[in-house]
């Protein structure tokens, strides 16, 4: 058992096998099971028999409704794991979608009958012994599902295997037979197309080499096209069978002697050498009948191009032009002329070829002959007609070219004119926008450059009046009074009224210009006072911003000294710090009362400024500034009011501080002298009471008594 790796918990002795106890014999065999039970791929030794036949369950019957195998046990009592394992391998066998968990004993017995008819698995349980079986059993009864399904399948694969094997043959004959009879009826094909193809006899007619050749072009593009189709697809079918062969490991095919691929080729090959030796001798006898039919075909088209020409010709020489420019007149002369080069061109060109192919086709004998001989005739005539139409012709258009160099320079002066008034109207129009613009005006310079501008104007039009205008009227009276006359045409300038329109045009429009001149003058004005005003506001404005400035840096100075806490070390200084604020008092108020009243009056002024015209009306364009500013102004006053109240609170204390402090010091300083005063009083009489008279008298005596009651009485004294 160790040497094969059989484990088991407790090894059954000889005598237990021997005795028959079952406990051990059943371990045992249990334990032979899982060693030698094998599930899954030959080498994968990872799990043990027990979990790779429940993952190998769990893999099968994955997805399947209520089905979840968890173990060998309750998972397998409803029997629709049984069934998914069947169902996942042989659909038809299992009704899976119609099965409930709540009939497991007919889902059993569904799989008990599915399975003795997918691998033959005898019935040798009951539906009933399924929920008392143990894990141990169980895996011994679903191992043979597993081997059982995995036994089918290899017959399933080998099946399928010799089924494609049959299939493979059948086919390969299959091609072989088909292509043995269409090389077969390719090589009849080759062999009747080439007994045609060597009948060289023709008739000796046009129409007959026509009838050969149109034979030979049809067989050309139906019958050979089909026999090229039929051998590539003859050749198609045999590389097919060919790589199936080679791809499946088959003998190589060999087709019969005469329709193998090189054979079938050298039979076409030897078709096309015969074609081509057919098609020479054909085109040459149909060469030979065409020839004179085409030089006759060749001299009708020539013939019919010249008198195409001709009819041109013949229609351009009788036309007369509508000529309306010098340009004009010179290309016409210049195409008669070209003309003339061209009918020279024609005489010795297709008129001599005309001429000459005749010649040929008599000394040819062709049987239309006559009918070429009146063709050259007709030409002869034509260019006869055409000599006499083109003189006529020459002395139309050299009238026609003097008429229209004088109309040229008439039409010159009257476009000359035209030039002259569109720049005169165009600086019309220029001006009457300048003098419809309302400019917008938003400085002094700027409305001084606009009455300058307008002041240039004025000359500018005079200016144009003396020069431009009157050149106008010269070049209108020269161009109206201009004529051409000859016997053959006559003309004068034929739009009059458009030179005395345009005229009228820049009369009428000087007259506009003088009204809207006359109108744009006093707006212009307005704009100079106008912009005069508001330039006035701006520096006062300016002078206002200045003041605020000004009063700003006061307050920043005073803020700075009424925020200071100073140093009081005595009642003097608190007397002088409370002077110093009292000038300050008195400059605030001459601030307010002088500076403050200055920058608010000044304000008041900008803000009630007011420009007002028939043209224009202006006001301090930002009074927020003024009011931001005198409202900043108002507040920093509150500011230093509320600042002024706080340190003259500060420094009365400071002073009522420091007069008590000084007065206590003076009382240190009495206390101190009376007290070095009362110490030497003490000193000096405890002197005295320690002395001790030398009294020897009654005189003396009384003496010292004395003293002492006076002792006595400064002792109360002091005390």
């Amino acid at each position: 058992m160790k040497d094969v790796g059989i484990k088991t918990r407790v090894p059954p002795s000889a005598e237990d096998i021997v005795d028959g106890q079952v406990q051990g014999v059943l371990g045992f065999v249990w334990a032979i099971i899982l060693k030698f039970l094998k599930f899954g791929e030959e080498g994968e030794e990872s799990l043990n028999a027990k979990d790779a036949l429940l993952t190998w369950l769990q893999n099968q019957t994955a997805g399947y409704k209520d089905v979840e195998v968890t173990n060998f046990t309750t998972s397998f009592h409803d029997g629709l794991a049984l069934c998914a394992l069947i169902h996942k391998h042989r659909p038809a066998l299992i009704p899976y979608e119609t099965l409930s968990k709540d009939n497991p004993k007919e889902n059993l017995q569904l799989a008990f009958d599915a399975a003795e008819k997918y691998f033959g698995l005898e019935q040798y349980l009951t539906v009933s012994d399924i929920p008392k079986m143990d894990e141990v059993s169980m895996v011994v009864y679903v191992s043979d599902y597993y081997y059982g399904i995995a036994a089918q399948r290899k017959m399933d694969l080998a099946a399928r295997r010799i089924g494609k094997l049959i299939d493979l043959t059948i086919d390969h004959n299959n091609l072989r037979n088909e292509y043995n009879e269409k090389a077969a009826k390719l090589r009849k094909m080759l062999d009747e197309v080439k007994v045609k193809l060597y009948d060289r006899t023709i008739d000796n007619t046009m129409a007959g080499a026509k009838k050969r050749i149109a034979e030979f072009y049809e067989y050309k593009a139906n019958e050979k096209s089909k026999l090229i189709e039929y051998q590539l697809n003859l050749e198609s079918l045999y590389n097919t069978l060919a790589m199936k062969l080679l791809h499946n490991k088959r003998p190589e095919f060999v087709p019969a002697e005469g329709l193998d691929l090189k054979s079938l080729r050298a039979a076409l090959s030897d078709l096309e050498q015969v074609e081509q030796e057919r098609n020479i001798a054909l085109h040459k006898e149909l060469n030979r009948q065409i020839n004179l039919v085409r030089m006759d075909e060749n001299h009708k088209e020539l013939f019919a191009n010249i008198s195409e020409w001709f009819a041109q010709k013949e229609a351009y020489l009788s036309t007369k032009e509508h000529i309306e420019s010098v340009s004009a007149a010179q290309l016409q002369i210049k195409l008669l002329a070209a003309y003339e080069k061209e009918v020279a061109g024609v005489k010795v060109g297709n008129a001599a070829t005309l001429e000459k192919t005749a010649a040929t086709l008599a000394d040819e004998k062709y049987e239309n002959i006559a009918d070429v001989q009146s063709r050259v005739e007709t030409v002869k005539n034509k260019i006869a007609e055409l000599a006499r139409l083109s003189a006529h012709k020459k002395e139309v258009l050299d009238d026609d070219l003097a008429r229209e160099v004088f109309k040229q320079k008439v039409r010159m002066q009257n476009a000359q004119h035209v030039e002259s008034f569109n720049k005169i109207n165009s600086w019309i129009k220029e001006q009457e926008a300048y003098l419809k613009t309302r400019e917008v005006v938003d400085s002094v310079a700027g409305a001084q450059a606009e009455i300058g501008n307008l002041g240039l104007y004025d000359i500018e039009a005079n200016l144009m009046k003396d020069t431009s205008v009157a050149q106008l009227k010269e070049q209108g009276s020269e161009i109206v009074s201009a004529k051409y006359e000859t016997k053959i045409s006559s003309w004068k300038f034929e739009h009059p009224d458009e030179v005395h329109s345009r005229e009228k045009t820049v009369h009428d429009g000087f007259d506009n210009l003088a009204k809207l001149a006359a109108e744009k003058k006093p707006i212009l004005d307005d704009h100079l006072a106008r912009e005069n005003f508001k330039e006035k506001l701006r520096l006062q404005n300016k002078q206002h911003a200045d003041k605020f400035e000004k009063l700003k840096a006061w307050v920043a100075q005073k803020e700075a000294y009424l925020s200071t806490k100073e140093t009081v070390k005595s009642s003097n200084d608190a007397r002088v710090h409370l002077s110093t604020l009292d000038q300050y008092a008195k400059e605030n108020e001459s601030m307010k009362s002088i500076a403050v009243a200055d920058l608010k009056a000044l304000g008041q002024y900008v803000l009630n400024a007011n420009y007002k015209t028939e043209y224009s009306q202006s006001k301090w364009e930002k009074p927020e500034e003024i009011t931001s500013r005198e409202a900043e102004i108002d507040a920093s006053w509150v500011k230093l009011s509320g600042l002024h109240a706080h340190k003259k609170e500060v420094l009365e204390d400071d002073r009522a501080r420091e007069e008590f402090a000084e007065h206590l010091r003076l009382q240190a300083e009495n206390h101190a002298n009376k007290h070095s005063l009362v110490m030497g009083w003490i000193e000096e009489k405890e002197a005295y009471l320690k002395t001790r008279e030398n009294v020897d008298n009654v005189a003396a005596a009384m003496l010292h008594l004395v003293l002492h009651d006076a002792y006595l009485s400064d002792y109360k004294v002091m005390k």
